[in-house]
């Protein structure tokens, strides 16, 4: 069963099995999972659905401004206006790509040792050369040095 993403004319306030066109039924992901939406307005964009264009959705459904924007992040109000930005991406698509790996790179923070743990950890501070592992000034020696009110002033 293919999942439905969220589409201010598509959803309810609830999940719901839809028909697809080719006749299989999709689950439609509810506006109430979007993030910061209360039930009032996931239930009022609902029941004024279908919207003509964004004013319109706008002006009934009256979502407050960061909801707005969040739907319009998501891609709920794509079908509002379908020719004003390209099509979005598979989901599969929009992963971040992994990282490069760094073992021998003398410019990562371990030295370019070949470690497996984070940076910052014990193992790549040993690892990493003596002028690199302190990170505070040297301190002074003040062992020889007169100490005030002391009677060798």
């Amino acid at each position: 069963m293919p999942i439905l993403p969220v589409d201010v004319q598509h959803s309810a306030a609830t999940y719901r099995t839809e028909q697809l066109p080719d006749g299989r039924l999709g689950l439609r992901v509810s506006l109430a999972d979007v993030h910061g939406i209360t039930t009032e307005i996931a239930e009022r964009t609902a029941a004024e659905a279908p919207y003509s264009d964004i004013p319109d959705f706008w002006t009934r459904a009256r979502p407050t401004h960061p909801i707005a924007e969040r739907l319009a992040r998501i891609g709920a109000l794509d079908t509002l206006a379908p020719d004003t930005h390209p099509p979005r991406a598979a989901p599969a698509d929009r992963r971040a790509p992994p990282p490069a790996p760094h073992h021998g790179d003398p410019h990562w923070p371990d030295g370019g040792v070949a470690d497996r743990r984070t940076p910052g950890s014990a193992r790549a501070a040993r690892a990493a050369p003596a002028e690199r592992r302190s990170r505070t000034a040297p301190r002074a020696d003040f062992s020889a040095a007169p100490v005030a009110g002391s009677a060798h002033c």
